[in-house]
């Protein structure tokens, strides 16, 4: 009975352990959120607003039209729908009660690097920081600094209607400690500038994969098949573009509001118009980074 009770004991403890260590947050202090930072730096709302339109924030956060008690403004678009249910993205305003006009850049780095809120719960992967992760703590403050600029808008996005389990949020704490890479971005001393610029926007900021390349039956993306094309997340729309061996030149063409609004290469209706739109305020020379980057795939 004795050695009963002592193996009961053993197994309850081990089963303590390993429950913190999936659900335990994995939040950084202020001085882990800052170490990376210069000495001399200066969160910049002009290069945030580039890296915005880069990091395609307004995608789904920018409501184009009013209505009813919603603003027009960063406050969370239109509901993401998904097989999981329909996430709807939060308002990012400067709004203090209902936006982040009362974050601290610890705060906003551990929800883009780390996938937390400020109380500690987690994101759903929904928002893309399994992404945002590999950005560099500089980058994303600059984004911040142009968020703090823009007009404080009050509106509490829904909440998110999901299925059974996903809509259990403690067990995105055991999705993230076991299939997210938390990792900055590391450059390749192999490959060239452009090549590492490109990676870094894809991987990082631009997260291209999140709609171009295939899932794993975990949900995360299945990198032996980077950028092939994937099933569209949102219903009725079309899948997302195969980018592997199209003609050099095409990925460049895609990110322009040209190819939505004269050429019709990219459909109106699809969430890549956002993207199109969006990379009119990124350089030609990020965007050439980008495609040869992608194009490195198929080769």
């Amino acid at each position: 009975m004795v050695r009963k009770l002592q193996i009961l004991a053993l197994l309850l403890v081990v089963g303590v352990i390993t429950a913190l260590w999936l659900f335990w947050p994995n939040a950084m202090s202020q001085d882990e959120a800052l170490a990376s930072l210069p000495d001399d730096y200066v969160a910049d709302p002009i290069k945030g607003e580039t890296l915005f339109y880069t990091a395609g924030c307004g995608s789904c956060h920018m409501n184009n039209q009013a209505s009813g008690d919603k603003p027009a403004g960063l406050v969370g678009g239109k509901g993401l729908e998904t097989p999981f249910g329909t996430f709807y993205p939060g308002n990012i305003t400067p709004d203090v009660a209902t936006g982040i006009g009362g974050w601290s850049e610890t705060d906003f780095l551990n929800a883009l690097q780390r996938g937390l809120r400020p109380d500690g719960l987690p994101y759903y992967p929904a928002f893309p920081y399994t992404a945002y992760a590999k950005a560099s703590a500089q980058d994303l403050l600059h984004i911040k600094a142009y968020l703090d600029e823009q007009e404080p808008l009050a509106y509490k996005a829904p909440q998110h209607e999901l299925v059974f389990p996903a809509n259990i949020r403690l067990g995105v704490g055991a999705f993230k400690r076991l299939f997210v890479d938390f990792a900055a971005f590391q450059p390749d001393p192999q490959q060239s500038q452009d090549w590492n610029r490109g990676a870094y926007l894809v991987q990082a900021l631009g997260h291209c994969g999140f709609c171009h390349t295939p899932r794993t039956p975990w949900q995360t993306e299945d990198q032996s098949r980077a950028f092939a094309g994937a099933p569209a997340l949102k219903a009725g729309e079309k899948a997302a573009k195969n980018l592997l061996g199209v003609k050099p030149g095409t990925i460049v063409d895609s990110l322009s509001p040209d190819a939505v609004d004269l050429f019709a290469v990219v459909s109106e209706k699809s969430s890549m118009a956002h993207v199109s739109r969006a990379y009119d305020h990124v350089s030609d020379a990020d965007k050439q980074a980008i495609e040869t980057y992608i194009l490195s795939f198929s080769r």
